[in-house]
């Protein structure tokens, strides 16, 4: 980059060089270099004034003509005052003459603007995205004319491997006339990353436009413009998930913008994309290769910046629940990856001391113990006393399990989170939920305890609240297709119980005699359906 600016900066100030070009591959920023250097080195120029022309979409040579004029700025006030100066009477003269069949103000105007682009710095841009009414030939002859009886200096940008077929040939064939300089503007995406993020730039995107070897500072001004639009709400509303969502801006961006005559949004965002990657359809997959290289994975986020893609905006209020939820998430994961590296002391190496992992332990389990699950805050206090039973813990186990009660109404036998739990803090845990006195109904309670795939016995303690009068009320106003099944079973797994439960099976079977006592339809439910006596 110093090169390429030590060669237009030596162009611009030697008096005997006049017309350069600088010419390059599509997106890789040649007016945004240029734009950045004129800026930097405006200062030092000597010229009257400084006027940009984009060629897009022009169609004649005249309009080229009346923009450099419309379009200057000046560089040097005083010159270009005096040089005005100058024109006043040849301007008043010309005003008094009437010639027939002519405009005369707009021949006037001509003539002055003629007269007044001298020593000016003209910038012709976009050549391959001109009309084709304007020839290459013709712009050459008016750079020419510019350079050589204007005294201007001109520089020509342009993307050579796009030039049309004609243009290519008439600029090969009066470049040596008229070309006095050609530079070929070949930015590392190092360099392009720096004019767009000339101080810190965002993490992972440097990254990213490398594994793609993606050269396009269009489309890195599109990544910035996007974080730009993200980084106040994330940053204020959603600060931990704001880091990893920045960086899913920069990727869908960057999909959507470079990649998107290939691929959708949409498909990105499906998760049946990935199946793609196994098929045997090699052009169908070649289609999400890329996605491979920058290990793209879709996220219900990604939605969020989809919309910004598409729509141009984002109603945050209706993704906010969303939001929130990711947030969170990515709180709770921050300590346990937090937690893990305290335990990463124990099993990567033999260089903490125990007092240190311990205090380490500790002090984790204080400050995060509200947002750690019981088993994990079990484990951690178990090793810790095994190592030093001297700490004293039960404060921080019994807020866990507190914690844990006041979420659970009873335990599940098949909660994996109380698998190898140590026995003791099993225990603590149902002697504090056979305390609470959860409002369940009989039919939940039925339900639970006669389901056809397992049940809780911890559960049968609840139905000693209820008395015959309510099973009674249950069993006759039930309007469930499988109340009769459901007490066949719970019959069939407690009708054997002793004690204080022996009394629950008394009450529910005085309930069942009362239906029985209704009809003979009713006494061939109970005594078949439920009690499965046989039949004579």
């Amino acid at each position: 980059m110093d090169a390429i600016k030590e060669s237009l900066l030596r162009f611009l100030k030697d008096d005997t060089l006049r017309v350069a070009v600088v010419k390059g591959a599509w997106g890789t920023g040649k007016t945004y270099f240029w734009r950045n250097f004129f800026n930097e080195v405006r200062s030092e120029l000597n010229f009257r004034a400084y006027s940009y022309v984009s060629l897009f979409g022009a169609g004649h040579i005249s309009d080229l003509q009346r923009q450099v004029f419309s379009n200057f700025e000046m560089l040097d006030q005083e010159k270009l005052s005096k040089h005005l100066q100058k024109l006043k009477p040849l301007s008043t003269l010309l005003k008094s003459v009437d010639i027939p069949h002519l405009n005369t103000a707009s021949a006037i105007t001509d003539l002055v603007e003629s007269k007044l682009i001298q020593n000016f710095l003209i910038c012709f841009d976009d050549l391959e995205r001109k009309e084709s009414s304007v020839s290459g030939s013709s712009l050459l002859g008016m750079i020419s004319q510019l350079s050589e009886d204007k005294g201007c200096k001109v520089v020509l940008i342009y993307n050579d491997e796009q030039l049309d077929t004609k243009t290519s040939a008439q600029i090969d064939e009066y470049r040596e006339k008229v070309v006095d300089l050609e530079l070929t503007y070949r930015p590392t995406i190092e360099d392009n990353l720096t004019i767009i993020w000339p101080d810190e730039r965002p993490p992972g995107v440097e990254d990213l436009f490398k594994t793609l070897g993606l050269n396009n500072i269009r489309i890195m001004q599109r990544v910035k413009w996007a974080l730009d639009y993200f980084e106040e709400p994330m940053s204020q509303k959603y600060p931990l998930l704001h880091p990893s969502f920045s960086y899913k801006v920069a990727v869908l961006t960057v999909i959507h913008h470079a990649y998107g005559t290939k691929i959708s949004l949409q498909e990105v965002l499906s998760k049946s994309y990935s199946s793609v990657l196994f098929s045997k359809d090699e052009e169908e997959k070649e289609r999400f290769r890329f996605l491979e290289e920058i290990r793209f994975l879709p996220e219900d986020q990604d939605r969020v910046i989809a919309d910004y893609l598409i729509d141009g905006y984002v109603d945050f209020d209706h993704h906010k629940a969303l939001l929130e939820k990711k947030n969170e998430q990515r709180r709770l994961g921050d300590i346990n990856q937090k937690h893990r590296e305290i335990w990463g002391k124990y099993h990567s190496n033999f260089q903490s001391s125990q007092d240190e992992f311990v205090d380490a332990q500790i002090t984790f389990l204080k400050e995060n113990v509200t947002d750690l699950g019981v088993r994990d805050v079990a484990s951690a206090v178990k090793f810790i006393q095994e190592l030093d039973d001297s700490k004293d813990l039960s404060a921080i186990l019994d807020q866990a399990i507190d914690l844990f009660v006041s979420k659970v109404d009873r335990l599940d036998r098949h909660d994996f989170d109380f698998l190898d739990m140590d026995s003791a803090v099993v225990a603590q845990i149902q002697s504090r939920l056979a305390e609470k006195t959860p409002d369940y109904s009989i039919t939940e309670l039925f339900e639970a305890l006669a389901h056809r795939d397992g049940w809780n016995p911890s559960d049968f303690p609840y139905l000693r609240r209820f008395s015959e009068d309510d099973f009674y009320a249950w069993v006759e106003s039930s309007e469930s297709d499988n109340v009769i099944a459901l007490l066949r079973r719970f019959l069939e797994r407690f009708g054997g119980a002793d004690g204080e439960d022996a009394e629950v099976i008394s009450r529910l079977k005085g309930a069942l005699e009362r239906i029985k006592g209704r009809s003979n339809l009713d006494a061939a439910r109970v005594n078949f359906g439920i009690l499965k006596q046989h039949r004579d």
